[in-house]
């Protein structure tokens, strides 16, 4: 795919100014190198350094078209996806695409087969195993579903379908993704013991169990607390309870040639049990904490209270205090200035502040409009309700992790 003369203009103009790179090349003819291919692979490395922020640093690696890149996993998720598996399992992934996801799993397990019916994407996966010296991996251009039924039996089989329909459109629902899960599920079940299914963050978990039979896992997966999937284990006998897990993925390092993922993560039940009625009636202590998304897509507030020494302000509002700092926290957390009036007569003299709202009849584009205040600085307003029904704004400062 590249030959050393392209791989040594790649690596020597990666920090370069590819609109200059292209502006100098654009009618340099070389029959070793093609330009315009190394350059676009510098501007993919620049834009998805963020996302892929090892993979870029390379400069043997091959990246697609864009779009590909924007639909794939990050590294990040698809590490904590290789976390899932076991040492030795095999693997089938029904729609590898670009193949980030295979990369990591590949690190943990005995074999992987990776399908997918673009050719274009299957050389390339092939090409960067070759690079990343992978051994245990099997690319094949094929469509899932017909592969499917001659494949042979793996520990796990894993999909990702595709979620957009002919026009390119997004689209949420399962039974709209291609490949269709819901009519495939009784033919992975007798492929693999166990189904792993990347869905939209934008799913509804009560649509997700009531479409999927013996669901043992959900995993609401965030980094940096955006919500960026939702990950399904199906398993191919009766489950009993389901297991949910809401993480919320901080950073990536590799120490001594491994890689290191820091997350925080809490496990919980019963999902849908009823909330208990421990909250204040309007006290404010020291300290206010703000759970992750992914904790607040789940509604994992009672897990919350069973692990730390703190109360929720309001049965509704999904933030809580406490008198002494609690490390670590699944979220962000908060040193409390003052208390005022959410009225903006109270807040004329604050010209700067990060404005969220929770459980408030008014929205943060008409507490701005109305109150004048301009977006950002040190100070964070927290427009809620307190247990005793009363509108407040929490004034505070972030306390860095």
């Amino acid at each position: 795919m590249l030959n050393d003369k392209e791989l040594v203009f790649i690596k020597n103009n990666l920090c370069s100014d590819t609109d200059k790179l292209l502006l100098k090349y654009h009618k340099v003819k070389d029959e070793d190198i093609d330009y315009m291919y190394c350059i676009n692979q510098i501007k993919l490395r620049k834009k998805f350094s963020d996302k892929f922020p090892f993979l870029t640093k390379r400069d043997d690696f091959l990246f697609p078209l864009s779009l590909n890149l924007e639909q794939s996993s990050s590294e990040y998720t698809a590490m904590y996806k290789s976390m899932l598996l076991e040492k030795g399992e095999s693997l089938l992934d029904l729609t590898a695409g670009f193949g980030i996801d295979d990369i990591y799993f590949s690190l943990k397990i005995s074999k992987i087969v990776c399908v997918e019916q673009n050719k274009m994407l299957v050389d390339l996966l092939a090409y960067n195993f070759e690079c990343l010296e992978r051994k245990n991996f099997f690319c094949v251009n094929a469509n899932s579903e017909e592969y499917l039924l001659k494949a042979e039996n793996f520990d796990v089989i894993y999909l990702d379908p595709a979620r957009r329909d002919e026009n390119k459109n997004k689209v949420f629902e399962i039974e709209a993704s291609q490949p269709n899960v819901l009519k495939l599920i009784d033919v992975l079940k007798s492929k693999a013991k166990r189904i792993i299914l990347k869905l939209s963050p934008m799913m509804d978990l009560k649509q997700i169990e009531n479409a999927f039979e013996n669901i043992s896992d959900i995993h609401i997966v965030s980094f940096k607390n955006e919500c960026k999937e939702i990950l399904v284990e199906i398993r191919n006998q009766q489950v009993v309870e389901i297991n949910y897990h809401c993480v919320d993925i901080k950073s990536m390092s590799l120490e001594n040639g491994k890689l290191f993922l820091c997350f925080n993560k809490i496990n919980h039940r019963n999902n849908f049990l009823k909330q208990r009625n421990n909250f204040l009636n309007h006290r404010l202590f020291k300290y206010l904490y703000e759970p992750n998304v992914s904790i607040l897509k789940l509604g994992a507030f009672d897990a919350l209270i069973d692990k730390y020494d703190f109360e929720k302000l309001h049965r509704n509002s999904h933030l809580f205090t406490s008198d002494n700092l609690i490390e670590n926290f699944e979220g962000r957390s908060f040193e409390v200035i003052e208390q005022r009036n959410a009225s903006p007569k109270s807040l004329k003299d604050i010209k700067q502040a990060n404005i969220t709202v929770r459980n408030f009849p008014q929205t943060v584009s008409q507490i701005r409009q109305k109150t004048k205040i301009k977006e950002g600085g040190e100070l964070y307003l927290f427009f809620t309700t307190l247990g005793n029904e009363e509108k407040t704004c929490i004034v505070c400062k972030k306390i860095s992790v």
